[in-house]
Formats: C-alpha cells, structure tokens, sequence
C-alpha cells in the first residue's frame, strides 16, 4: 500500500451485522450495525467469504493503539465515522445518512477504509462541511464563563447591539468575544465534532467541536474548573467552567485537524 493509497469499500449493513455474528472478536461502533430490529434481516446475508482487507479494516477497531471518532452535519447529512490507529496503518469505518426535506427520503451507506497512518489528517478534512463565508479573517480565542456567553448569545437574539454591548461591559467581556458570541444566535446549520481516544484506556486526550452558520466557522472548547480537594459541584461546575470561542477559517481547521492527529500519534508511540 503506496503512502498515497486507500483501499475502500461499501458493505451493506446487514452484511456488517452478518460478519459480527461469523467472525470472532470481531466489534463494530454501535452506528455501523444499526439496531438490534435490523438484526433479523441480516441472518439472511452471508458473511463471507471477503476480502482480507476489509476484514482487517474492521479488526483494527477493536485492536487499535488510537481511535479518532467524527460526527459532522450539514443540512440534510449526518456523517459519523470511527478511525482506528495501529502502527503505520489506519482504518475507518463511516456511515453517511441523508434526508430530503422536499422528498421526505432517507437513505443511508457505509464505507470501511484501509490506508496509510499518514493519510489521517486529509480523511479527516474530507468529513468537513464547506460553509459559504468559512473565510473570515480569525481573530484569535477568546475565554469567557459559560454564565456570561449564554447571557449574550440571549441579549443577541433581541437584536439590539447596545443591548448586546451592556450586557457585556456588566460582565466585563471584551467586544472581541461578545462580537463573536453574536454569532452564535444564527442557526448553526453545519457542524464537525473530532474526538481522539487512546485505544488501550479509553481515556479521551484531544478533542474539537466547530459550528457553522451564515457568520462563518467558530471553534468551541469547554473548560472544566481543576479536580481538587474542593470537588466538583454543579454550583462550581457554573461559576468556573468556561467557554472558549474562537473565529475559524478552512485553513485553521485544516490546521487543527493536522495538531489533533499529531497529538494523537505522539500519545500512542509512548
């Protein structure tokens, strides 16, 4: 397999649900084997014999020194997918579900994918929805406290700046953040969630949420206050956790995405 290669495939899911039941160990994400209703359908569907790729493609879910997990959306689509990290070899597992408003039709399809570690980054680019002004200038993050952002996302959606600007000067937000805040009271039309998990713990390491709307991309980022010897409460949890927010472009993205995978790598070569 070239540096640039990627082998693909689209099995149906019955044919998905077929090979969990016939081949041993083996163990899907719960979104590639639908819902135990189907499950009868697929008793039906022989499991075999396939390709040893695809086989291995699947095996590595459930062997893999890292799995990075994806949800996007956009009008109409949902994508989620699961890449699973094993030395210099990689693979996915991705369904794709689309609705038509104007149609009310729905479908759904699945693809596994086997490929070079280094091809992680541009797998995970493709999954990112394009967003007509995903080009404005980004100006930087900007941390404010969950309490303040819902109270100017709501002073927004009266739409009233001066409204908008009090609000944020009583809680001393700068207009950066309050201006990117804003933005957030449009409807969130297209979206990507990446999270990055250590195979062997479970424990999740890296992690980025992006929203898309009319005012472009803007990245989100909770933060949980310390663990400490005064736990954890939900008074705590509102007063301290904070929300960081920040303008982003394709590139940033782009760029992001590349970080995450790095994160990653370095993570499971320790």
């Amino acid at each position: 397999m070239s540096a640039a290669a990627a082998v693909r495939f689209t099995p149906t899911e019955e044919e998905l649900q077929a090979m969990t039941r016939t081949v041993p160990g083996l163990t899907l994400p719960s979104f590639a084997v639908g819902s135990p209703a189907r499950a009868d359908e697929a008793t039906a569907v022989s499991a075999g014999p396939h390709d040893p790729r695809l086989l291995l493609a699947l095996g590595l879910q459930s062997l893999a020194d890292g799995i990075v997990q994806t949800v996007s959306w956009s009008p109409g689509e949902v994508v989620r997918s699961s890449i699973a990290v094993t030395g210099v070899v990689a693979a996915s597992v991705s369904r794709r579900d689309t609705a038509s408003v104007s149609t009310r039709e729905a479908g759904s399809s699945l693809e596994v994918a086997l490929f070079p570690t280094a091809r992680i980054a541009a797998e995970l680019e493709a999954v990112v929805p394009a967003v007509d002004h995903g080009d404005a200038w980004c100006t930087g993050s900007r941390d404010v406290g969950v309490i303040a952002s819902r109270a100017i996302v709501e002073a927004a959606r009266h739409g009233d700046p001066l409204l908008v600007e009090e609000v944020a000067a009583d809680l001393w937000v700068d207009a950066d953040a309050a201006g990117m805040l804003q933005g957030l009271r449009a409807r969130q039309s297209r979206g990507v969630r990446v999270r990055c998990f250590d195979g062997r713990s479970g424990r999740c390491m890296a992690g980025d949420d992006w929203f898309g709307s009319e005012h472009g991309w803007r990245r989100l980022r909770l933060g949980l206050p310390p663990s400490d010897s005064l736990g954890t409460t939900p008074q705590r949890l509102l007063d301290e956790a904070t929300l960081s927010i920040a303008e982003a472009t394709d590139e940033e993205i782009r760029r992001a995405l590349t970080w995450l995978t790095a994160t990653l790598l370095q993570a499971i070569a320790r």
